[in-house]
């Protein structure tokens, strides 16, 4: 069956991915499932608030909005953020422009300067062009 563009129904999210997920870790404190956009992790006495959101339809500034969605997930868990995971997948007909605007939108937003990530940092994770 063919999908919509977006993001899937819960039923569909429930039976393909989150009824597909494997050994349940006692560490995992916040577990996926509908309405989490976040996951909390133990190690030791401290425990470690993750977050990804894919951004798409953002015109311009994408990467600002990538770090703000996801230090406002982490924000929601009631945890500070410390850092932003970025993962750039860019279309094969992006330019070092397109790769630069995105990657300054996100230096803008998590910059140490910026309220919401004081102390925070970018760790880009991966950085390529999608297949067709």
């Amino acid at each position: 069956m063919a999908l919509k563009t977006g993001k899937l129904d819960p039923a569909t999210l429930r039976r393909l991915i989150l009824d597909q997920l494997g050994t349940r870790r006692d560490d995992v404190v916040v577990h996926a499932r509908l309405g989490e956009d976040a996951a909390a992790v133990a190690f030791g006495d401290e425990v470690c608030v993750l977050s990804s959101d894919p951004i798409t339809g953002a015109g311009s500034n994408a990467g600002w909005y990538a770090v703000h969605v996801a230090c406002n997930d982490i924000a929601a868990m009631g945890a500070r953020p410390v850092g932003v995971l970025a993962t750039l997948l860019f279309p094969e007909s992006a330019d070092e422009a397109d790769v630069a605007r995105i990657t300054a939108d996100i230096h803008r937003a998590a910059a140490p300067r910026h309220p919401i990530s004081e102390n925070s940092a970018v760790v880009p994770a991966n950085a390529g062009t999608t297949c067709r």
